[in-house]
């Protein structure tokens, strides 16, 4: 029987390490995982989006961002990285759907970790004008907000 017997196992696990997605991987490890909201407890608003950074192990990343009356912007992230200062980049592919038309934007991101909260700092679409350049949203010249991690 020799060791033949454990081909198999360690067959199986070199398979599971190798779908693990990279990106999914560092957003762990930077503590982004999970749900964020300005305020936890109150319902999502335009002034209290609730975010989601879902991290499955085997599929890219995905930003989940709910607002007002129901309004959701969903995200692909990839190129997921640590830059100084706390800051973490990634690149965030929207990909909407209205009127039987799909759009695609894709857009360069950095946000600003500090503990339990984070804020955008940087978001530049592949077209068009940045909304956001130094932690400053263009639309209302203020800064963005933080937002905290909901239930630990």
């Amino acid at each position: 029987m020799g060791g033949s017997w454990l081909a198999a196992p360690i067959a199986a696990a070199g398979l599971a390490l190798a779908a693990t997605n990279a990106d999914s991987v560092t957003l762990r490890t930077l503590g982004l995982s999970g749900n964020w909201a300005v305020e936890c407890t109150k319902a999502p608003t335009s002034d209290n989006p609730h975010v989601m950074f879902a991290t499955p192990a085997d599929q890219y990343p995905e930003y989940l961002e709910r607002g007002a009356a129901g309004g959701q912007i969903v995200a692909a992230l990839s190129n997921v990285r640590a830059l100084s200062g706390g800051q973490i980049g990634m690149t965030m592919t929207i990909t909407n759907t209205f009127g039987g038309k799909t759009s695609r934007v894709t857009v360069d991101s950095v946000v600003q970790k500090a503990g339990t909260k984070f804020r955008f700092m940087e978001m530049k679409p592949d077209s068009g004008d940045a909304p956001v350049s130094g932690g400053i949203a263009k639309a209302t010249g203020q800064p963005t907000q933080w937002i905290q991690k909901c239930g630990g």
